[in-house]
This record gives structure tokens, C-alpha cells and sequence, in this order.
């Protein structure tokens, strides 16, 4: 598992890669097209609430896994919406797993990254078996970089 180790103000930050965003214009089709590719069926993940988009998920490895989001109901304006005017599916981004986005997002406008920081921003979402998900995302925004530049995801106690 990659890991970074930053120290910054005498406050640790450790962040591993969590998963990678694969955005397909359908769902299904996507599905079809990583169980191809990998010979392994991704798992239905459920719906976004707010953005428009719903996921499924194939395992990388221990706590590694490959995203698959497609739009779902998407408003004018969403995620969804964008997704859903792909013309072909990619690689948009990559997350990191940490517990310290608050460090993250202090840090964000410093060094090289010369980024602005949205978040930490709760969110929840309800798996297709029931099971509530909570977490916080924190993005990085208006630096140079695009989808190199991960976002940032603390899973609290899900």
C-alpha cells in the first residue's frame, strides 16, 4: 500500500491511496466493461445523494478498489450530468484515505500545491444492503494539476 508521511507544524499527517474514479456514461456498460478487463464483476455501491451519480466497486487488493461512477439522476449542473455527456469512460482521479483533512486543508494553499481547499465536507450515503455510509471529502481546486491531484477521503468509523 503507498503511503505518504508529512509533518507539518509538529502535526503528523498520514494519508494511503484508498481508490481510483473510473467515470463511465452508464453504469452497466461500465460494469461490463472492468468485468472484462479484470475477469472479476464489480459490486453495486449505491447512489450519491446530491450529485447526481451512482457507483459499483471491484477490489485491487487489500483496502484498494477501482470506482465506478455513472450519472443516476443528475441535475442540471452535477457530476451526473457531466458524466453523462462522456463520450467514452476514463481514469478522472484518484482518492487518498487520512484522518486529518482538517491538516490537509490548511496545508492546501502552501508549498507547491497552490490549491484552495473545499472542505471537509460530510456526507452520507445508504448501500444497496442497507448499511450507512459516512465520511468526509475534502477537494482540492483551483490549482494546475487537474485529476493528478487527488481528493481526500476520512472514512471516521464506517
Amino acid at each position: 500500500m503507498a503511503k505518504c508521511r508529512q509533518t507539518r507544524q509538529d502535526e503528523a499527517m498520514s494519508y494511503e491511496i484508498d481508490h481510483f474514479v473510473w467515470t463511465v456514461p452508464d453504469l452497466e456498460q461500465g460494469c461490463a466493461q472492468i468485468e472484462s478487463l479484470f475477469g472479476a464483476a464489480p459490486v453495486r455501491g449505491g447512489s450519491h445523494p446530491g450529485l447526481g451519480t451512482c457507483n459499483a466497486s471491484l477490489s485491487l487488493g487489500h483496502d484498494l478498489y477501482l470506482e465506478i461512477m455513472a450519472p443516476e439522476t443528475p441535475r442540471p449542473g452535477s457530476i451526473g450530468e457531466r458524466l453523462a455527456k462522456l463520450d467514452a469512460p476514463g481514469l478522472a482521479t484518484w482518492v487518498i484515505r487520512g484522518s486529518n483533512l482538517d491538516a490537509l486543508a490548511a496545508a492546501a494553499g502552501k508549498d507547491d500545491v497552490e490549491a484552495v481547499a473545499l472542505g471537509p465536507v460530510p456526507t452520507k450515503r445508504v448501500t444497496p444492503e442497507g448499511d450507512l455510509l459516512s465520511c468526509e471529502l475534502l477537494f482540492l481546486r483551483q490549482h494546475k494539476h487537474g485529476g493528478l491531484v487527488p481528493f481526500a477521503i476520512d472514512w471516521q468509523t464506517t
